[in-house]
């Protein structure tokens, strides 16, 4: 009777090893293998900025109207705010600050995207989020060699980041993505930020510091335009994203970006000055910190996926084959022993008296 207990939980215990391996790999896998309730993380850049010296503007002074080449510092903080099911709310904010501190641009975006591919999902009601197309806050949890449709928040439209080929950081496997777009201002917070018209005075005073050329564009359609002049923002974008080929995580992004104020010209718009031009790139610190997060999350995967079910597996068949092999050892036994019921023996029979 014992030998029996024994091989009955024997047989549970592998039962339930096997449960186990195939409730982790495909129930567990699938939550942890999407983007997570409490993302919040924080990439740090460094650079350059170009912009308009408005102090200097108010005063009438050509010269200096222009702050060429500013050491700045940024950064660009993602943090889900809310999920709903596989859509996530996420918040993008990126702040810049020259070196005193002193901010020059935050920006703050808030997009719904799907939780595995971060591709454009249609936003939950009263999340905010604005709509987009394509990818906004990152590359998919697996990205692929492919070409991505990426959405630039400046002009609100999307243009492809395009797949250049595959390269290493600080051991881990990455993909290169390239984005460039270019077109018009299009985002609200950007456009309240910035005057409608310009004063002639203002626009004969910034034209002083284009080159001989646009000077000329300029003076030629002064005399047509009314006081204040109309103006118009034009943005260009150039990103590089070296990307994780197992988490999707950022490892390093190099981005350039200017925003141009335009006047109306004889041959169309016409420039006039950069509103702000800056060039940034990741800090090797924070390249360290990206690398660690791909790294953690890479093991986190790769032990719920593939390591833990599998020594589940390798455990349930050996108490399996235990399980076989105590049952037919017990078998065996049971076979070998004598019956012991009355009616197996041979009785002697009984001599009868002589009468």
């Amino acid at each position: 009777m014992r030998r029996k207990k024994s091989t009955i939980a024997l047989g549970a215990g592998a039962v339930t090893l096997v449960a186990a391996a195939a409730v982790l790999r495909f129930a567990v896998v699938p939550v942890i293998a999407q983007v997570p309730s409490d993302l919040d993380a924080t990439a740090r850049y460094a650079g350059t900025a170009s912009l308009l010296d408005t102090a200097a503007l108010e005063r009438g002074d050509a010269e200096n109207l222009f702050i060429q080449d500013l050491p700045v510092t940024a950064s660009q903080r993602v943090q889900v705010i809310d999920t709903d099911g596989g859509t996530a709310v996420a918040s993008e904010d990126l702040a810049m600050r020259d070196p005193d501190g002193k901010k020059i641009r935050d920006t703050h975006h808030v997009y719904a995207v799907d939780r595995k591919d971060l591709d454009a999902k249609q936003p939950p009601d009263g999340s905010g989020a604005e709509a987009h197309e394509g990818l906004a806050v990152g590359f998919p949890l697996s990205p692929e060699k492919t070409d991505y449709p990426f959405w630039d928040a400046t002009t609100r439209d999307a243009a492809p980041a395009k797949y250049r080929g595959t390269s290493s950081t600080e051991g881990r496997e990455t993909y290169v993505y390239e984005f460039h777009h270019s077109g018009a201002v299009a985002d609200p917070a950007t456009l309240e930020a910035l005057p409608e018209a310009l004063p002639k005075a203002a626009v004969q005073l910034l034209a002083a510091g284009l080159p001989a050329a646009g000077r000329e564009e300029v003076a030629g359609a002064l005399p047509g335009l009314a006081d204040p002049v109309p103006v118009t923002y034009t943005a260009e974008v150039d990103t590089t994203f070296t990307v994780d080929t197992g988490t999707g995580v950022p490892l390093h992004t190099a981005k350039a970006q200017k925003v141009t104020a335009n006047i109306a010209g004889p041959a169309g718009a016409t420039p006039l000055f950069d509103v702000l031009g800056y060039r940034l790139e990741s800090t090797p610190e924070s390249v360290d910190e990206r690398v660690q997060d791909a790294a953690d999350a890479a093991r986190l995967l790769s032990l719920a996926e593939n390591v833990i079910p599998l020594a589940l597996l390798l455990a349930g068949a050996l108490l399996a084959a235990a399980t076989v092999w105590t049952a037919r050892r017990g078998g065996g036994s049971a076979a070998a022993e004598p019956d012991p019921s009355p009616g197996a023996r041979d009785v002697p029979e009984e001599e009868s008296e002589p009468v």
